[in-house]
């Protein structure tokens, strides 16, 4: 009796442990806190990644999308276009040169700081509209006028494209402007009723000019300005490093 009775409890035994659930295969991990008890999915290597948002960038156009950025360093070599007028004579043409370096850039602006030096000579001949006319003999009496600028200019530059900008520049130098009366009548002129004058004005002044520049490498390209430099209107040739 003894032993039927023990053969029955080791068949219960055997069904009962049949239909305990199994969760030696599954990815589930059994996760407790003081609040609450979850069920979380385990990590493993055939688990799907989740792809990390990226961030997108902010700022505007900066670097290589300037064509003038902090660290360019920009030359201009320049000339004005003559005065053309009734009498005048450009004994030399005015020539300028422009050196900036790039200090600061943002999204469209830039700063910069450099020199700036031209030259210009030209003759006047105020009797030049009388020359020719019957009964009338001109003196000869000219003026000679130079105009010479040194000086530090400070540019604040607005950038389109990699290509093209606008500037406009502050320049504070020394210029020399002076007029001077040649010819053969010169001497005496003033005596003789004639108009003769020598002046010379020198100093420290400030100027001002605005311009464009395009870059049709990424190196060279060629600008156009105005104001009050050697000459109202100039252009020529830029080189950036």
């Amino acid at each position: 009796m003894r032993k039927l009775n023990l053969a029955l409890f080791l068949l219960l035994c055997i069904l009962a442990s049949s239909f305990m659930p199994s969760y030696a295969d599954n990815n589930l991990k059994l996760t407790t806190s003081t609040n609450e008890t979850t069920l979380s999915e385990d990590v493993n290597t055939f688990a799907p990644k989740r792809r990390k948002k990226q961030m997108k960038r902010r700022g505007g156009r900066r670097g290589s999308e300037l064509a003038f950025q902090k660290g360019t360093v920009a030359i201009d070599l320049g000339a004005g276009f003559p005065l053309l007028a009734t009498g005048y004579e450009m004994d030399i043409p005015p020539v300028f040169i422009g050196f900036e370096y790039g200090l600061w850039s943002g999204t469209s602006w830039a700063f910069g700081l450099g020199a700036y030096g031209g030259y210009t000579s030209s003759i006047q001949d105020p009797f030049a509209a009388f020359s020719g006319m019957p009964g009338s003999e001109a003196p000869d009496i000219k003026f000679k006028n130079k105009n010479l600028l040194i000086g530090a200019k400070a540019s604040l530059h607005y950038n389109f494209s990699s290509k093209f900008e606008l500037y406009m520049s502050l320049i504070l130098g020394y210029r020399d402007v002076s007029m001077e009366t040649i010819g053969k009548d010169a001497e005496g002129a003033t005596a003789e009723g004639f108009p003769g004058m020598n002046l010379a004005v020198s100093g420290v002044f400030p100027s001002v000019v605005v311009g464009i520049k395009y870059y049709f490498t990424d190196n060279i390209g060629f600008f156009l300005e105005g104001g009050y430099g050697v000459s109202l209107v100039g252009g020529g040739l830029s080189l950036k490093f």
